[in-house]
């Protein structure tokens, strides 16, 4: 299993061969269940079906789902550009800073500063000053905000549609690596159902992934 280089919260760890933050079918909680592998993992795969024209997830659909984020997302949430992490540089050593606008890399790396040098250094635990200054500023699609917008607008659909439709649907997450939302189901028919459903929520394209694998191991 290849360990993940992107910094989620912490005491979340990697499972198949990225970072999940899993909702399953037994803890709708938007948090996370623990350590856990897949077994019979295959490559993820984007939406056939998908609107390029749509991003940010339906705001009355986020009003009507009631939770509390954690210090992490709030963290996020608040930095300047669009926060989406942190990557581990693949051809030297340091870190990526992964932002929508890298154009304000300087106040998120002003921002992040100060959470390091606050008494929220924990929400950043393998990032130290120094590193903060020298990572350099990379553009993804989504900021970790709107993938958790998505996630919440998203998931209780996904779930519900498991025993409805007769779909294994066997986790929801927040794939920060690839910057996407990840769909793990239980077969081939499964995936083809899911696609087709998040398809008629007019999904944007390059938001989710689907994976086939077994049941969560823990």
């Amino acid at each position: 299993m290849r360990q993940s280089n992107t910094i989620m919260r912490p005491g979340v760890r990697a499972a198949i061969r990225i970072s999940y933050c899993f909702i399953t079918v037994n803890a709708f909680a938007i948090g996370c269940s623990g350590a856990a592998t897949h077994p019979r993992e295959r490559d993820p795969r984007p939406l056939a079906f998908c609107d390029p024209t749509a991003r940010a997830a339906p705001a009355e659909r986020l009003t009507s789902i009631v939770r509390t984020p954690t210090r992490y997302e709030q963290m996020a949430r608040q930095v300047p550009g669009g926060f989406a992490g942190f990557r581990r540089e693949e051809s030297r050593p340091g870190w990526l800073l992964l932002l929508v606008d890298t154009a304000q890399a300087s106040a998120a790396r002003i921002f992040l500063l100060q959470v390091l040098t606050s008494g929220d250094a924990d929400l950043l635990p393998e990032v130290k000053a120094t590193d903060l200054t020298r990572a350099r500023a990379v553009p993804v699609v989504w900021s970790l905000a709107q993938l958790h917008d998505w996630l919440r607008v998203l998931t209780p659909t996904l779930l519900k549609a498991g025993p409805d439709s007769n779909l294994v649907v066997r986790g929801v997450g927040i794939s920060p690596e690839r910057n996407r939302l990840s769909v793990t189901v239980g077969d081939e028919r499964s995936r083809a159902g899911v696609e087709k459903l998040l398809g008629r929520l007019n999904v944007p394209c390059r938001l989710v992934e689907t994976e086939i694998s077994g049941p969560l191991v823990f």
